[in-house]
């Protein structure tokens, strides 16, 4: 109740001089956020303390990636594949292959449905994405072949065999075997699959303007600063 701006400013600095990046303070923040909610609930005279920081984004800007930013040649990803081909690994090539060759964010392509993909005209439809707003992205070669052998047992794209949609978490634990088994000594992780469909498309000589809309980045600069 006796929260005060300066004190959650101060908060904030504090956790910028201990080497949290301005992401990771925002995360602090939306839960404070939450929190102030919920104490809005239970006292509903009361103000959310936290909204009288209602310039958080001007304070504490997007900043480019600081960690280095690794991809995958079509080579390696074909490697990969071809790991998960074998044995209990099989059921996650669809998927894994899709994002590969999509673009996609995990979230964009598990919350994918059917009526989302338009196979005659090429395009996959992205209705809920991480800006919130909509997007096309065509249909290569690649994720062409994914939708073309998926049985459809659900709305969704991306179910498992009972017709369960997929836990976000579960794909790393495959692609990280799969890329081990492949000989491939690179930090893995889901988000590395978006990086390299966009890292190679600027090796390819797509523009940077064109794979930013691909990507569905907000600011043509998010891009750049980490593709080039």
């Amino acid at each position: 109740a006796t929260l005060s701006r300066k004190q959650l400013i101060a908060f904030y600095l504090e956790l910028k001089a201990k080497g949290l990046s301005h992401a990771t303070i925002k995360k602090y923040h939306l839960c404070l956020s939450s929190l102030g909610h919920f104490f809005c609930e239970l006292s509903p005279e009361s103000k959310n303390p936290v909204n009288q920081v209602k310039d958080f984004a001007k304070l504490f800007p997007r900043q480019a990636p600081t960690r280095e930013i690794d991809f995958l040649t079509d080579d390696e990803i074909k490697k990969i594949l071809r790991q998960l081909d074998s044995g209990s690994q099989r059921a996650w090539r669809p998927v894994i292959q899709f994002l590969a060759y999509s673009g996609l964010r995990r979230s964009e392509a598990l919350a994918l449905r059917w009526k989302d993909i338009d196979i005659n005209d090429g395009f996959i439809n992205v209705r809920k994405s991480k800006n919130g707003r909509s997007r096309k992205v065509p249909l290569e070669a690649g994720s062409l072949e994914v939708i073309s052998k998926l049985p459809r047992k659900s709305d969704l794209v991306f179910v498992n065999d009972e017709g369960i949609p997929f836990y976000p978490t579960s794909i790393l634990k495959p692609l990280k075997q799969a890329a081990k088994d492949a000989g491939i000594d690179k930090r893995i992780d889901i988000h590395m699959l978006r990086h390299s469909y966009g890292s190679n498309k600027i090796r390819a000589g797509w523009g940077l303007k064109k794979v930013s809309m691909l990507l569905g980045h907000s600011d043509i600069q998010m891009t750049a600063d980490v593709y080039t």
